[in-house]
């Protein structure tokens, strides 16, 4: 039953999120003092998903 749930989760994730666009992932990540480049946001801005 557990491998359904994670299975069905993994399925919802692909779609809603990651085929949206909504989420990269943040790598490489910069390291820190490189005067540079400037640090990422913390936040990106799209919009959330909100489910009832």
């Amino acid at each position: 039953m557990e491998e359904r749930i994670v299975g069905y989760l993994q399925r919802v994730w692909a779609k809603e999120v990651v085929g949206a666009g909504l989420w990269t992932p943040s790598f490489p990540i910069l390291l820190p003092g490189d005067p540079a480049k400037s640090a990422p946001p913390q936040f990106s801005g799209l919009p959330t998903l909100e489910y009832e």
